[in-house]
This record gives C-alpha cells, sequence and structure tokens, in this order.
C-alpha cells in the first residue's frame, strides 16, 4: 500500500489538497490522523459527515488498536493509497515495509501569509507575524526529513490555483498513481475526513473554485505576491511591512522558489566590499536528532557568573551530556580562577573532553554531539577547538562559545596561564600560548550556541556598554542603526542602545565586572517603566527554538558589512604597526595609567613567561 503525507502551514489548503486526491478511485483521505490518537472510539471522529458517520462507524467495530492503523485503515476500505497530514502519534506505523511513504509539501508564499494575518489583525506586529510562519514552516519541513528527497515533492498552492489540472498530474505522476479528471469535480465525493477546520477549508475552496470556475485561470489570475502587479501588494501602507518580511523571512520563501520584493530591491541598500546579496554568506549547524544517546565520554563547566539562562543553560547540555558530568561554577573571581578550576575539574573526570560553558549560552539540539564528531577528527596535538555561536547583539555569528578542551593537554594548560593583572582575557591568553608551543587552537565554523538571549536588562545594558567602548567605530558605521530598528519589536535592544549611549558620554574605562552599573540600570528602567525580567525562564522552553534561531537566521547588509570589516580574519599587519594600533587602543579607552601594565602583559606573552 501508499501513504500520501501532505504538509502544509494552511489548514485549509492542506484539507483541500486533502479532498481533491480523496475522488480518486483508490485513494482514502483521512486529514489529520493524530486526532484519533487516544481515543477508543472512532465512530465519532470524523469532521465532515453530518451526525453519525457511517464509516467511521463500522470501522470502529473491526479496528485493533494494538495493530497497524493504515494496514487496517486500507484493508477495510479496499484503498491502496491514504492520503494523511498530521502523523507524528503513529510515526512508528509508517515504518512498516509494505508502507510506500510519499510526501508533498504544499507551499504558499509567506506574503500571503503576512497579508491575511494583518489584515485581519490590524494591530500585530509584523516581525512577530513572520518569525510564527518561518518557524512553524521550519517545524513542518524538519517533520519531512525522515522521508527520503526523492520521496518528496514540493507543490506551489498558486500552481494549483493557476493550473490545477497540470498540478494534479503532476502530483499523481510524482504518488505513482493515475490521474482521473474527476479529481477536478471534488465536491461531488464522499469523505470522512478527521481534525478539518470547515471555515478554513471554504475559504481555500472558494478561492480554488473562483479561479476553477470562473473560465479566467487560463490568463494566469495574480495570486499572492508571484504576480507582481497584484493591486493588494503595491499599496503603499503594506511596503514597509514587506521590508520587515524580506528581512526575517525572505531567505526561507526564496527557499521555496519565490522572488523577493521589488520594494525591498529597490530600497536596500547595497553593501560594501562588494558584498550585493546575503548569497556570499554561508552557516553550517548541527541537526537536532529524536534518537540520540547521552554523551557520557565529555565533561562539561559550566561557568556562572548570575546570569538569568544559567538553569536553562544547564538543563539543555543536560539533555545531551551524562548529567554526573556537569560542574557548575558559580561566581568564581577573577576569571583567571574560573578558566584554571575548569582545567582542574576536567582533570579530575579524567575523560577525553572538557567543555567550558559560559551560562549566557544557549545550546542547539545536536550541538553537543556535533563539537565531538569535531574533536575526534582533530590532531592529535589540539589543544582547543573553537566553535561560532549565534550572537544576539552583534547581530550574526562570530567565533565564541563552547571551548572543547583536550583533557589530557590541561595539564600543560595550567602552566600556561598567565596571572590575572596581565590580562583580561586569560582563556584566550593561555590557548595563544598553547599555541605558539606547539598545541594549536582549531576554529570551527558550526554555529553551535545562541549567545546573550533572554539576559536580564542589567547585563544587557552593562554588555553594550562595553562593546561601545570596544567597538565605537565599527557599531556607530555598521550595527547602531540596525539596533535602532530591533528596539521597535524587542526592547532588549532599547536597553542596549541606551548602555551604548552611555558609553559614548562617559569618559571612565572599561569594566567588565558583573556587578558594574547595578543602581543606575535600576534607575533608568524605573524612568522608562521597564520592569526587569523575572529570574527564571518558563520550564516548557522547547529546544527547538534555538535550532529555529539559527536555522533560520538571514543576514541583514548591515552585518555582512560588519562581518567583513571587523569579524573575518584579515592578513597580519606588521607588528610594529599592530603595537602602534594596540598602544593608541588601548590609551583611548583605558588611559595613561593602564599603559605600563599593558606593555608588560605584551612582554610576558611575547617572551611567555610570568612576572
Amino acid at each position: 500500500m501508499k501513504i500520501i503525507i501532505i504538509a502544509s502551514i494552511d489548514e485549509g489548503e492542506k484539507h483541500l489538497l486533502h479532498m481533491i486526491l480523496g475522488k480518486h478511485s483508490n485513494v482514502l483521505s483521512l486529514g489529520d490522523i493524530d486526532c484519533i490518537f487516544g481515543k477508543n472510539d472512532l465512530s465519532k471522529v470524523c469532521s465532515l459527515c453530518d451526525g453519525a458517520c457511517h464509516f467511521w462507524q463500522r470501522f470502529n467495530q473491526e479496528w485493533k488498536p494494538n495493530k497497524n492503523i493504515f494496514l487496517q485503515l486500507s484493508e477495510f476500505s479496499t484503498k491502496e493509497v491514504l492520503s494523511i497530514s498530521k502523523v507524528e502519534q503513529f510515526r512508528i506505523y509508517l515504518q512498516n515495509k509494505n508502507i510506500d511513504i510519499k510526501a508533498v509539501r504544499l507551499v504558499r508564499d509567506g506574503r500571503d501569509y503576512l497579508y491575511n494575518v494583518l489584515r485581519e489583525y490590524p494591530g500585530y506586529h509584523a516581525h512577530k507575524v513572520v518569525t510564527e510562519w518561518k518557524n512553524r514552516s521550519i517545524d513542518i519541513d524538519l517533520s519531512l526529513d525522515a522521508v527520503a528527497p526523492e520521496d518528496r515533492l514540493t507543490v506551489h498552492f498558486e500552481d494549483l490555483l493557476n493550473s490545477p489540472a497540470a498540478t494534479i498530474k503532476k502530483i499523481c505522476h510524482f504518488s505513482e498513481i493515475e490521474y482521473e479528471p474527476s479529481m477536478l469535480q471534488y465536491t461531488t465525493g464522499e469523505y470522512h475526513m478527521i481534525g478539518v477546520n470547515k471555515i478554513f477549508l471554504k475559504t481555500a475552496a472558494r478561492l480554488f473554485e473562483k479561479h476553477l470556475y470562473s473560465g479566467k485561470n487560463q490568463k494566469n489570475i495574480p495570486v499572492g505576491y508571484r504576480q507582481m502587479n497584484h493591486k493588494e501588494w503595491r499599496k503603499k501602507h503594506f511596503a514597509g511591512k514587506l521590508i520587515e518580511f524580506e528581512r526575517f523571512g525572505g531567505q526561507l520563501n526564496r527557499k521555496y522558489g519565490y522572488p523577493p520584493s521589488d520594494c525591498f530591491r529597490s530600497r536596500k541598500e547595497k553593501p560594501e566590499n562588494n558584498l550585493s546579496s546575503t548569497s556570499t554568506f554561508t552557516m553550517s549547524y548541527p541537526k537536532p536528532s529524536s534518537f540520540q544517546d547521552r554523551i557520557s565520554n565529555t565533561a562539561v563547566v559550566i561557568r556562572s557568573s548570575g546570569e538569568r539562562t544559567e538553569y536553562l543553560c544547564r538543563k539543555l547540555i543536560a539533555e545531551q551530556v551524562s548529567e554526573k558530568n556537569i560542574t557548575v561554577l558559580r561566581g568564581v573571581k577573577p576569571f583567571r580562577e574560573a578558566v584554571k578550576q575548569t582545567f582542574e575539574i576536567g582533570i579530575d573526570f579524567n575523560l577525553p573532553w572538557t567543555i567550558a560553558a559560559d551560562a549566557d549560552l544557549l545550546v542547539a539540539p545536536g550541538g553537543i554531539s556535533e563539537i565531538i564528531k569535531t574533536g575526534e577528527k582533530s590532531p592529535d596535538n589540539a589543544f582547543e577547538i573553537n566553535f561560532q555561536m549565534l550572537d544576539k547583539f552583534f547581530c550574526g555569528p562570530k567565533p565564541g562559545g563552547l571551548h572543547l578542551y583536550r583533557t589530557a593537554l590541561l595539564n600543560k594548560g595550567l602552566l600556561q596561564l598567565p596571572e590575572e593583572k596581565y590580562t583580561m582575557r586569560p582563556e584566550n591568553f593561555t590557548i595563544k600560548r598553547m599555541n605558539s608551543i606547539g598545541y594549536p587552537m582549531i576554529q570551527n565554523n558550526t554555529v553551535t550556541t545562541l549567545h546573550d538571549y533572554e539576559q536580564y536588562y542589567r547585563d544587557i545594558y552593562r554588555k553594550a556598554y562595553f562593546h561601545g567602548k570596544k567597538h565605537t567605530k565599527h557599531f556607530v558605521k555598521y550595527l547602531l542603526q540596525l539596533w535602532q530598528h530591533l528596539a521597535k519589536y524587542d526592547q532588549d535592544f532599547q536597553v542596549a542602545l541606551w548602555g551604548f549611549q552611555a558609553s559614548q558620554s562617559s569618559d571612565s574605562t572599561i569594566n567588565a565586572d558583573v556587578s558594574v552599573f547595578g543602581e543606575e540600570i535600576e534607575v533608568l528602567l524605573r524612568i522608562h517603566g521597564v520592569v526587569e525580567k523575572k529570574e527564571t525562564l518558563s520550564e516548557d522552553f522547547n529546544p527547538m527554538e534555538i535550532y529555529h534561531a539559527i536555522s533560520g537566521f538571514q543576514p541583514s547588509a548591515e552585518f555582512l558589512q560588519f562581518n567583513s570589516s571587523v569579524l573575518t580574519p584579515k592578513k597580519p599587519l606588521p607588528r610594529i604597526k599592530r603595537w602602534q594600533n594596540q598602544f593608541q587602543r588601548v590609551l583611548k579607552q583605558t588611559g595613561p595609567v593602564h599603559l605600563i601594565p599593558w606593555l608588560f602583559r605584551k612582554l610576558a606573552e611575547k617572551f611567555q613567561v610570568n612576572f
């Protein structure tokens, strides 16, 4: 027997296609089969029959809950092909060797979804609507990953409207069933479908019949944004919403085969350095797996300074690593001591790998498994492997996140650890020293974590102040305008702007201490009527939200410029020029009093000694 799985974000369009296929003489359309999961009585599950449904009543008498429901339905109905959707609860039955699976991914231009929602709910923010569309679409795509690529077909709903016969023939050919002209007269069929929303179905059917019976479908009636002259899309008040769509959902929409918006192409600025499109940017990330054993050959040390995400960080890691191998260091100061204890804990566990994770990181599903695989492929003398993180306030991926250490070399790392007074970044200093004596650091560009998401406002303010002092020129040139735009939808960016502005009006030096600005940010929040975030995140946080954030990331033009100018490694400058630039930066950021300690740190790094 054969099963056709239809997957779509739109309930009405999905069930319309079920009905069209169900008109075939050898197809039984069932709809959302998951709706019967856990039910002992199936006599009243039909959504379309008024009153009692004779089909489900008779099947209910013969149904055996402990047997494969699909084989039973096929035998009972004498139909060799079943058309279903939402099959998560019964997925195990699809593994039967007698079942051939085909999946039809029904898509529609995401801008249609945005337009329809905003037309019905004018007060909704476009950014939230686009994010919902994108996340739901990615979830549907992931649900079909288990189906072989050659058994998956993407169908545009616009094609079904403009060329119904050709599109149905295409689906029939793909499904290896013979096309029947009567399939388009689906309204005369008898259906016993489950989980149907009649309002959504009528809306989709009305649109389909308008094209099918008006006699105008040969003129290719414009549907959605595929036809650029559609008058509804050309209204000026909607142009700004299209900019939002392209910024946050355009990449996924183009993946489905839809062109970018004209107004977006005409209004967006061309990035510098010949970065004319996002096609120059690539990013890899781990794919989640439903069946993944916890890793037991790795110790994890989480370093916390009271971050809001500490509990969630530990919970996400514990879903991937044996919980007995996880240690949390809270409030260890100075940071050199935290690094020292991280190494010592890794040595005590005596496992092949030690991961250092800061508590402001949220690890993606499958992230740790991915980095361990990378570590096992690395040279035996590799001391540390560094990955990338999707940084909220850098608005894109950057090096950082999880540090994967080879435990056998941690004793050598302890010997290279500098005194705190000679460097603000003892961990990076140690890694560089190890590299100089033949134990290199390997940079891997896989994005495995989110960074600085869901943090307290006080921590966001402090970090934005720190970045404002350290990266003034680059933030003003590339990211400040993007922050101002995102602040309309996300309070975090508004608080970050306050921190950045404070850094530009203050002569104080950089201070990475988490305790600074405590009273200042509390007063600022009260003035603006902003309440500090709750201490803990919701217990029902879905790790797939992290995957959505990473996999759905679309770089803005501002980030591409920032990435090219700041984050991308350049050809090293001559040593004298590097020292001159660093001298000027230290003088500007920290003042003359810190020049002598800075000079000692450079000498310590050069000659690999502790003063």
